[in-house]
């Protein structure tokens, strides 16, 4: 069995977002293709969900390491200077550190630190990361991003041991409009050299939509033959105990969205079209459900006033309650911005909406996630700003559902394009051809 060490961030009990459940399904059926992961990843002081850890039990290793952000540190200091058992020096210290040394770190991470403020952990895991290989000897090192710390491990690590490196890029680092409004010019000419760097260096570079690749491919045309996407997808082991879709007409229409909203992804226009029918056509209240499962980073209380009955928010819930969640939906709703990502925005929850074969309605800016629903008619697409158009959206699909129209539904044939064993597969075949390629310069 080769070995293969992965660096990320993100790893359970994170709760089960896109940047988890891709490396969880990889670690999990890379073994059926001769892989097994030793993964480094950070340890979280907070609850999640324990229950995916199981799927890789045998089968990968996982090395949490632990850091204290400036942040966590900033709480532990305030919690010391209330403590009745701290001595004055003590509590002078908590003071200083809150007050004075607390600003001065976050102006270095702020406007120095690149390539963002998960380095300080990131350089911890180099050194355990070197040791284990010590112990261990790898065959090939993966690097998962954002954040984009872990590709600068990846490139000290690679340097120190001559390892294989893959890039594997969830999301765009340099240019990346999620990050516009924190990086500054410093950071900013950092980022473009250590994302060179990287690109450089690397003898494999994965993303996870073809409008990603394309970007790299452009920015970096000498090593297009060492790019090439490897998309998300879904677990059938995850639905295997869930039936087809009941195609019965019911009483209730239910649309569901399943993740976190709030920021960026900010429910308001979708909701705001929701008030419209109900204000509209308010015999349809009693008929029609939004449900909002996961974090809700928003005006709740106000958001359920306005709509009653017709709106429920659950809260976050592990993997497979949100799985059971999906499956009461008759509409899966997808919202999205163009400040997550621009045209490359790719939802990892896209592929769990599609293997459930219900149609998906995206509130979204045109981007890859728009595109797949298009390409493999999933479902509905309408912009994410204008209220009115989402209204008419609403009342479309809603006339649909009483005349008994049918609604889009993608293929199953399509489905297996996207089945997480597949991927690892290709995964595992993509290193093999990467070790083989870089043998001789491998130094162990």
């Amino acid at each position: 069995m080769k070995k293969l060490l992965i660096i990320t961030r993100d790893f359970p009990p994170y709760e089960g977002r896109g940047g988890v459940m891709r490396i969880l399904k990889f670690a999990a059926y890379l073994p059926e293709f001769g892989w097994k992961a030793s993964i480094f990843c950070e340890k979280k002081g907070v609850t999640g969900d324990n229950s995916l850890r199981k799927e890789i039990d045998g089968k990968a290793e996982v090395i949490p390491v632990a850091w204290k952000s400036p942040s966590q540190q900033k709480n532990y200091h305030k919690e010391r200077l209330n403590a009745p058992d701290v001595s004055t020096i003590q509590k002078v210290h908590s003071l200083s550190y809150r007050s004075l040394y607390f600003n001065l770190l976050m102006s270095y991470h702020n406007y120095f630190m690149a390539p963002d403020l998960h380095w300080p952990w990131a350089q911890q895991t180099i050194e355990h990361a070197l040791n284990l290989h010590k112990d261990r000897s790898f065959d090939a090192l993966l690097t998962s991003g954002p954040p984009f710390s872990t590709f600068r491990a990846g490139i000290e690590i690679q340097k120190s041991t001559q390892l294989p490196l893959a890039l594997d890029f969830r999301d765009g680092w340099w240019k990346n409009p999620l990050y516009k409004n924190w990086k500054k010019k410093f950071i900013d000419a950092q980022n473009r050299l250590l994302e060179k760097q990287a690109v450089s260096v690397a003898g494999l570079a994965l993303f996870v939509s073809d409008p990603l690749t394309e970007i790299y491919q452009k920015r970096y045309p000498a090593a297009q033959c060492r790019m090439r996407t490897l998309e998300n997808g879904f677990d059938s082991n995850d639905f295997k105990e869930i039936s087809s879709p009941n195609d019965t007409k019911t009483d209730t229409l239910n649309f569901i969205f399943c993740g976190s909203v709030g920021g960026r992804r900010d429910p308001g226009p979708f909701l705001s079209a929701v008030e419209q029918i109900k204000k509209d056509f308010p015999e349809w209240a009693e008929n029609v459900r939004i449900s909002f499962v996961g974090r809700f980073r928003g005006d709740k209380e106000g958001w359920k006033k306005r709509l009653g009955n017709m709106l429920e928010i659950t809260g976050e819930v592990n993997h497979e309650k949100a799985i059971r969640y999906m499956t009461a939906a008759d509409i899966l709703v997808l919202i999205t911005h163009a400040s997550e990502g621009g045209k490359t925005v790719m939802s990892g929850k896209i592929y769990e909406y599609a293997a459930l074969r219900k149609p998906i309605l995206a509130v979204a800016h045109e981007c890859a996630a728009t595109d797949f629903i298009r390409k493999y008619n999933a479902g509905f697409v309408v912009g994410y700003e204008k209220i009115d158009v989402i209204t008419s959206m609403l009342k479309t699909i809603i006339g649909m559902w009483k005349e008994g129209e049918e609604f889009p539904r993608i293929g199953r044939e399509t489905l297996r394009l996207y089945e997480r064993k597949r991927l690892a597969g290709i995964l595992g075949g993509e290193l093999d051809k990467l070790i083989e390629q870089l043998s001789p310069r491998r130094v162990r």
